[in-house]
């Protein structure tokens, strides 16, 4: 397995039904089923300040996505 399957893998593991619905309670013949939303992204990016220090300039590149 790839280094990129396995954390494709470890992601979708992370999303399962049980982080999504809690334990249902019962109270007074009403029962209730816990929800939540669950999402994710990632991304990356990189960037410098140039050759000078950063106490020179205020400039800054970089990229990300």
């Amino acid at each position: 397995m790839s280094y990129a399957e396995d954390i494709v893998e470890r992601v979708k593991d992370m999303y399962t039904v049980q982080r999504v619905y809690g334990d249902p309670i019962e109270k007074d013949g009403v029962t209730i089923i816990p929800a939540a939303v669950v999402r994710g992204g990632a991304g990356g990016g990189t960037g410098s300040s140039g050759t000078a220090s950063r106490a020179e300039t205020d400039e800054v590149v970089g990229e990300g996505s």
